[in-house]
C-alpha cells in the first residue's frame, strides 16, 4: 500500500508542475482511458458493442499513451530544462494527436454507405464518429499546439533583431 501512496503523491506533484494545456489535456486523458478501456474488460457485449460505432477499435488509447508520455517525461527540476522538457512533450503529444487525427480523417473517407446501416456493431460506423474521430484530437492539437507556434515565432523575431 505504500508503494501506490507514494507513486500516487509522485503523480500529484508532476501534475502540478504541468502547464495549463497539459493539466487540461491529462485530466481529460486518464478518465476517457479507463472509461473507454473498462467496458473492454467488464462489459464487452453489452457496453464495448453500443460505443464502438462512434469511437472505433480502441478510443482509449491515444490518450492513455498521452498521459503517460507526459508523467514519464516531466522531471521535478523547476529551471529552464524543465521548460524545454515541456516544449518537447508538447511535440510529441501533437506528434500522437496528428497521427490519429491522419487516420481518423482516412477512416471517414474510406467509409461507403453500407457501413452506416450494417448490422454487425463491429462493422457499423455512425455518422457521429468524425467528432471523436477527427475534431477531438484537431481540438487538442490546436490546444496543445498554440504554445508551440508562440514559441516558434518568439524564437523567430529574437533571431531577426
Amino acid at each position: 500500500m505504500k508503494i501506490i501512496t507514494d507513486y500516487l503523491s509522485e503523480l500529484n506533484a508532476k501534475t502540478r508542475l504541468f502547464p495549463t494545456d497539459l493539466k487540461w489535456l491529462f485530466w481529460f486523458s486518464v478518465p476517457l482511458f479507463f472509461v473507454c478501456t473498462l467496458p473492454l474488460i467488464f462489459a464487452r457485449e453489452q457496453l464495448y458493442e453500443k460505443i464502438i460505432p462512434y469511437t472505433g477499435w480502441s478510443p482509449g488509447l491515444i490518450y492513455g499513451i498521452i498521459a503517460l508520455i507526459a508523467v514519464k517525461n516531466t522531471s521535478f527540476e523547476t529551471n529552464d530544462s524543465n521548460f524545454a522538457n515541456f516544449i518537447n512533450i508538447r511535440y510529441k503529444v501533437v506528434f500522437f494527436l496528428g497521427i490519429y487525427l491522419i487516420l481518423g480523417i482516412y477512416d471517414w473517407l474510406d467509409t461507403t454507405p453500407e457501413w452506416y446501416t450494417h448490422t454487425n456493431p463491429y462493422l457499423r460506423y455512425e455518422p457521429l464518429r468524425p467528432i471523436y474521430a477527427i475534431f477531438l484530437p484537431l481540438f487538442w492539437i490546436l490546444i496543445i499546439g498554440c504554445p508551440l507556434i508562440k514559441n516558434f515565432f518568439r524564437k523567430k523575431s529574437k533571431a531577426l533583431v
